[in-house]
């Protein structure tokens, strides 16, 4: 008899249903419990990242799909650059303590319109199949024919309302499977008060194919950062190699040089230059085209294309620091605005 039936089959309610199976679960699951977020989170930050770690929320930047490239995520994860908890400015980091004082109020608000019971978890989880997998689900969450689930709890801005209409981001739906793989369990919900306004809530079982690329891509993430074996780049990363590499004495010292002869790199260098010349060529004849048409547009406010774009001067007033104030105009071109547009096509 499986765990969740042995329960059942006690003379238990429902939340205690719940109650036991989480006991049970921490005490005999496939995960050991490392630290409570919630209690130190200078601890909780350094035991995630020890040893090559992963945690659910940074599974989606290993594989390309979040916030940082791998790249990014392997500089910051050796400490050759600051974490992204780190980098965020006085918004940024006012928003994250927002969305975890909301984080109460969210999972609230996800029981009372799903109907399932939820309890705040807060706790880091390290998968003792995968010990290189850790995660921290925001709460777990109960159903009656699945079992135990995880929840995530977000509080995205309004301006990304519409990444939430039909579904979770990506980069949450990794973390989800994450988590997942952690508890052993077999689905998880994603609930997101968008604007602090509107609840979005959405509910997955496990993904199998989602599933075998975390573990995959993200066992190969790890040996990088134990053999210290960089990602390859993306047109991203151009600080993180900086980070990566980092100032060295022998700059500078021919002594130190390395040929680059490989076939790979020979074509790559080719390819940049006649890129660097087609952007060199087609930035003057667009600079060249702009001038024309501001020569005709004179002194005129701005000029009207069949299509309804203008092409517009914006007077600039530039305040005075070391130089004097100086007023200058910019000009550029907009596009149509819709009721021009289908003003035009009932013409």
């Amino acid at each position: 008899m499986t765990l969740a039936r042995e329960i059942k089959a006690a003379d238990f309610g429902p939340e205690d249903h719940f109650n036991e199976l989480l006991r049970r679960e921490r005490a005999c699951g496939p995960y050991e419990v490392i630290v409570r977020a919630a209690a130190d989170e200078e601890r909780w930050l350094d035991e995630r990242d020890r040893a090559g770690r992963i945690g659910s929320s940074e599974v989606a930047s290993a594989l390309g799909d979040g916030y940082d490239t791998p790249c990014e995520l392997y500089a910051s994860k050796l400490g050759l650059r600051p974490r992204l908890e780190d980098r965020l400015d006085d918004d940024g980091r006012e928003r994250l303590e927002m969305g975890r004082l909301m984080e109460p109020t969210i999972r609230q608000r996800y029981q009372q319109e799903s109907g399932r019971l939820t309890a705040p978890c807060g706790i880091l989880l390290r998968s003792k199949l995968h010990p290189w997998l850790v995660a921290t689900p925001d709460a777990s969450v109960y159903d009656g024919e699945l079992g135990l689930g995880c929840l995530e709890l977000k509080w995205p801005g309004l301006y990304a309302r519409h990444e939430w209409w039909d579904d979770a981001p990506v980069m949450y739906r990794i973390q989800l499977e994450a988590q997942l793989i952690v508890t052993g369990r077999r689905w998880g919900a994603i609930a997101a008060v968008v604007g602090g306004v509107h609840l979005h809530w959405h509910e997955y079982t496990s993904d199998a194919e989602l599933r075998a690329r975390i573990l995959e891509e993200g066992a190969d993430f790890h040996r990088r950062l134990l053999e210290e074996d960089p990602p390859p780049p993306t047109d991203r990363d151009g600080d993180a190699l900086s980070f990566v590499y980092g100032a060295d004495e022998r700059e500078g010292d021919d002594r130190f040089g390395k040929m680059l002869d490989e076939p790979e790199l020979l074509a790559a260098d080719e390819e940049f230059q006649k890129i660097s010349q087609a952007i060199r060529v087609l930035s003057r004849r667009r600079d060249e085209l702009q001038n024309a048409i501001a020569h005709a547009v004179g002194d005129a406010a701005y000029g009207v294309m069949p299509d309804g774009s203008q092409w517009s001067w914006r007077t600039i007033k530039r305040r005075a620091y070391a130089v004097e104030d100086t007023t200058y105009r910019v000009f550029r071109r907009k596009k149509p605005r819709r009721r021009y547009r289908r003003r035009r096509e009932e013409y």
